[in-house]
């Protein structure tokens, strides 16, 4: 059975993937480890890498902040499929996160604000199911702030995941166009025209059909 390794996003967990379901697919969460201070995105990617013991022909899935992070590994260590959901690939595509990020925003929120959900950050975040929404009350009510305002700061400085059509694995890039804090690029393979940035709790049966249909032998 291929085994795909799942990194999620900013202030969640593995809960983020609960409603995928495969088949002949087996996930491999890969935990967090906590962010040293000033700690880089690649950095952190390198640490987190050492912990996951993969196979030379493994799968690698991210999410959001997950995402940009799976882009550090697979320079390290290519993927056979790479799996980016609601993620960036560079600077551009998250210029309001690192907008708030160089003014510390992170810093001058308390912690509640980083570890509840609201109405308006279920709009934000483009929330609409209630499985979706106690789902992410609950991943939030867990995170670590700490982490939350480490994590923002790495962002600020990553240079982007800098890969390109000749690398060695496959990248699909999967996104919704409704998406507020991370808005779509133009080059994403597939499109959920109503999805906004937890689309993979939205849509996880579509997601789940079109990744098991990629990587099957």
């Amino acid at each position: 059975m291929s085994k795909v390794y799942c990194i999620s996003g900013l202030g969640v967990d593995e809960r983020a993937f609960s409603q995928l379901h495969f088949k002949d697919v087996e996930m491999v969460h890969i935990p967090w480890l906590d962010f040293k201070p000033n700690e880089g995105l690649k950095d952190y990617a390198y640490r987190l890498y050492q912990q996951m013991e993969v196979e030379d022909n493994y799968h690698l899935m991210g999410l959001s902040l997950g995402g940009m992070i799976a882009q550090e590994i697979a320079k390290i260590h290519p993927p056979k499929h790479l799996f980016l959901l609601s993620t960036a690939t560079k600077p551009e595509d998250i210029s309001r996160i690192r907008l708030l990020g160089k003014i510390r925003i992170q810093y001058l929120l308390p912690d509640y604000l980083l570890t509840h959900t609201n109405a308006f950050l279920n709009w934000y975040f483009g929330v609409k199911s209630k499985t979706t929404k106690v789902i992410l009350k609950e991943m939030m009510a867990d995170a670590d702030p700490t982490f939350i305002r480490r994590a923002i700061t790495a962002i600020v400085e990553w240079q982007g995941g800098n890969l390109s059509k000749g690398d060695p694995c496959k990248t699909h890039v999967i996104h919704g166009a409704a998406d507020r804090l991370i808005p779509m690029r133009k080059d994403t393979d597939v499109v959920f025209p109503n999805g906004g940035h937890l689309v993979i709790l939205e849509k996880g049966e579509a997601i789940s059909q079109y990744i098991e249909q990629q990587i099957k032998p």
